[in-house]
Order: structure tokens, then C-alpha cells, then sequence
């Protein structure tokens, strides 16, 4: 997403962008135009920041319903990370991990990638899915 406006600011707090003015937002699916006009738009998953992840032999399902407890508390709406795990990934998979102030997204990358699947995003839901046998080498 592309942002123009006369007058762009981002809370660095929340991550919030506040546009006002003549707004123009350019998205994958097309161009929103606005005269005399404010806009706020949620910050980007990745700006959902966790200050502490560690995991010691965790399985896939706990570290992902870890990542959505944690990234809701965080998020300034409450919405946290929608995640969507797709079976066949391996359910014996111990994660073991420790980041210190890592965004929610990236964490998740790696919990996909200790879990021997591959993170995806379709619109707003983060998909994991078990990677193909043949590219496990």
C-alpha cells in the first residue's frame, strides 16, 4: 500500500499512519482518491512488535496459539495475527526458539520454518502449510 497525502505522520507508538488532505491510497486492487480527507490506516503485522519469544520444545499448535494470544494483547485493536494452519505439517516438530523484541509476523516465520512448512499471506490471514516432501532437502 502507497500512501500520499499532504500531510503523512505514523504514531510510533501504535504504528498508526494518519493522512490528511488531498489522500491518495494505491493498493493491489486499485487506486482510492479523496479531496479534504483523513485517514487512519492499522498498522502492518509487522509492526506488531513481541518484546519476548522463547519456546523449548514447543509444537507447532502451541507456539501458534502463543503468536495469536501475544500479538492481540499487543495490537491497538485487538486483533492480533489471523493465522490459518493447513494439516500435514510434522506434529512431532519441537520448536525451540528465543527472540527479544521481534515483530509478530517474522516470528511466526520461523515457527513455520522449525515446523518444516512455509508461512504464506493471502489479504490478511498468514497461511501455514506443510512444504512439499521434495523440497524438504
Amino acid at each position: 500500500m502507497v500512501i500520499t497525502a499532504e500531510s503523512i505522520s505514523t504514531d510510533k507508538g501504535t504504528g498508526v499512519v494518519d493522512a490528511s488532505g488531498d489522500v491518495k491510497i494505491t493498493t493491489s486492487q486499485g487506486t482510492i482518491s479523496t479531496v479534504q480527507a483523513r485517514v487512519q490506516t492499522k498498522p502492518a503485522a509487522g509492526a506488531i512488535i513481541l518484546p519476548t519469544v522463547q519456546f523449548q520444545d514447543a509444537t507447532l499448535t502451541e507456539a501458534v496459539e502463543f503468536l495469536r494470544i501475544k500479538s492481540r494483547e499487543l495490537d491497538p485493536e485487538k486483533k492480533g495475527l489471523n493465522i490459518l494452519v493447513k494439516p500435514g505439517g510434522d506434529p512431532k516438530a519441537a520448536i525451540t526458539m528465543q527472540f527479544s523484541n521481534v515483530p509478530a509476523s517474522e516470528a511466526l516465520r520461523y515457527v513455520a520454518e522449525l515446523a518444516g512448512c512455509k508461512l504464506t499471506v493471502d489479504g490478511d490471514v498468514f497461511v501455514i502449510t506443510p512444504r512439499d516432501p521434495i523440497s524438504r532437502k
